[in-house]
C-alpha cells in the first residue's frame, strides 16, 4: 500500500517512525521545508546546530517547493507551497497522512489530496488545554468540525488528544490509538550502557530538559527548589539553552539553589551526558505543551517525573506516587510540595523504576506503528 506522510521538516522524533513504517508500507515522506541551524536557534533552542543522528536515512522522501518569504514551521504563512499538487499526483498515494494542519502548507496538501480523491489520515498533537477567548473557541468549533470531516481516520497520540477530536465531533469509530513515542530501542540501549544502578543519596539530581523559554516555565522549578525543605540536598540539572538562561542563573544564585548547566545536548549524547545520572525530571510547562517527549525519554530509563497539569502526556504517563506527580501549572508552592514528597520517597529507599518501566512500555515505537497502520487501513475500508 502506498502511503504519503506530509510533515513540515525533518524532525528527530519523527524519523524513527518513518523508518519503522517503511518496513510495513510503501512509504514516501513529503517534507514542506528545510530547517537550518539558524532556524533551530530562532525556534527557542538558543544555539545553532544540526542534529547529529541521520534524519533522512532509511526511508524515501521528497521536498516540496516552499516559496514563503520567511520560511518557518511556527508561523501560519511560513510554508506556502508551489507545484505541490503535481508532486503529490506523481507519488500516486493510496492514502495520505498529515502530521497536523498548521502552518498553511498543510492545508494546501489536504486540499490537493481531497481533489485527487486520496483518503486522508490525521495525526496531530493538539488538546483542549490552551486558553482561548469565547470568540476564538466559537470560531474554532466550526472550523475544526468542517476540517476534520475531510479525514477518514485519525491516529491518536494520547488521552487528551482523543478528547480534542471528540470535542470537535469526530466519532470514536474513526480514532485509532497510535501513542506518541520515541526511538524506544535506542534510548533503552543507551540507558543500559550509561545509567548507574547505584546512586548516592545526595545531592538528589532533579533535571529540567528543554528550551529555556517562557512557556516551559523553568523559573518555577528554581523557585520551588529554593522553597523546598530538602533544598540543601537538591541539585538542579539544566539540559538545554535559550533566552531565559541568564534569569535562571540569577534566580538560582539569589535562592541559593545548587545548579548544573549542561547546555544543549544533541541526540547522541542526551542520555550519557544529560539523563543518565538523574533521580527525577520536572517539566513545569504552561500552555502549548501538547505532549512533552522528554518525559518519554527519561522514563525509558526508569526515572520518575513531575509535570504540570498543562503537559499533554500527564494523564497517560504520570500516575501519582507510582511514576511521579502532577501539580497545577504556575503553582510554585504545589510544585514544592511534590518535590518534597518525591525526595522523601527517594530518601526512604523507594524505587520508582519498576512502575515507570511498566507504564512507558505501553508507549513504544512498535505500538505507534501498529496504531498508524490501523488508521491507514481503516481509510481503505471507508473508501
Amino acid at each position: 500500500m502506498r502511503l504519503v506522510i506530509s510533515t513540515t521538516h525533518p524532525i528527530q522524533y519523527q524519523a524513527p517512525l518513518f523508518r519503522a513504517l517503511t518496513r510495513r508500507l510503501d512509504l514516501t515522506v513529503l517534507f514542506m521545508m528545510r530547517q537550518t541551524p539558524q532556524g533551530q536557534a530562532a525556534g527557542g533552542f538558543g544555539v545553532q546546530f544540526e542534529w547529529d543522528i541521520p534524519l533522512l536515512d532509511g526511508y524515501p522522501h521528497v521536498f516540496a517547493n516552499n516559496v514563503a518569504i520567511q520560511p518557518s514551521s511556527d508561523q501560519r504563512h511560513g510554508i506556502r507551497l508551489q507545484d505541490h499538487e503535481a508532486l503529490l499526483a506523481s507519488l500516486r498515494p493510496e492514502a495520505l497522512m498529515t502530521l497536523g494542519w498548521f502552518p498553511h502548507g498543510y492545508l494546501q496538501v489536504i486540499h490537493s489530496a481531497s481533489r485527487q480523491r486520496v483518503p486522508l489520515v490525521c495525526r496531530g498533537e493538539s488538546n483542549l488545554l490552551s486558553g482561548r477567548s469565547l470568540l476564538k473557541r466559537f470560531v474554532k468549533f466550526f472550523y475544526f468540525r468542517r476540517l476534520f470531516a475531510r479525514f477518514q481516520s485519525f491516529a491518536v497520540i494520547g488521552q487528551r488528544n482523543r478528547e480534542f477530536y471528540r470535542h470537535y465531533g469526530v466519532p470514536e469509530s474513526k480514532l485509532h490509538f497510535a501513542p506518541y513515542s520515541i526511538d524506544t530501542n535506542r534510548f533503552a540501549a543507551q540507558f543500559q550502557r550509561h545509567r548507574s544502578a547505584v546512586r548516592q543519596p545526595a545531592p538528589w539530581r532533579i533535571g529540567f530538559a528543554g528550551k529555556l523559554i517562557p512557556k516551559k516555565r523553568p523559573l518555577d522549578l528554581i523557585d520551588a527548589v529554593a522553597r523546598s525543605q530538602h533544598a540543601s540536598r537538591i541539585q538542579v540539572v539544566i539540559i538545554g539553552d535559550g533566552p531565559l538562561r541568564g534569569e535562571v542563573e540569577a534566580n538560582a544564585r539569589s535562592g541559593h539553589v545548587q545548579i548544573d548547566f549542561r547546555g544543549f545536548l544533541n541526540q547522541s549524547e542526551i542520555v550519557a551526558k544529560g539523563y543518565a545520572d538523574l533521580d527525577a525530571l520536572v517539566l513545569p510547562s504552561g500552555e502549548y505543551e501538547t505532549w512533552g517527549l522528554v518525559i518519554n525519554e527519561v522514563m525509558t530509563g526508569g526515572i520518575p517525573v513531575i509535570v504540570s497539569d498543562r503537559v499533554g502526556c500527564a494523564p497517560d504517563l504520570v500516575e501519582n506516587d507510582q511514576t511521579g506527580y502532577q501539580f497545577p501549572s504556575g503553582d510554585v508552592p504545589a510544585l514544592t510540595r511534590q518535590l518534597d514528597q518525591l525526595v522523601t520517597r527517594l530518601e526512604s529507599g523507594h524505587d520508582f523504576a519498576p512502575a515507570v518501566h511498566q507504564t512507558i512500555a505501553r508507549y513504544s515505537l512498535d505500538r505507534t506503528v501498529e496504531g498508524v497502520l490501523a488508521a491507514v487501513q481503516a481509510t481503505q475500508k471507508r473508501r
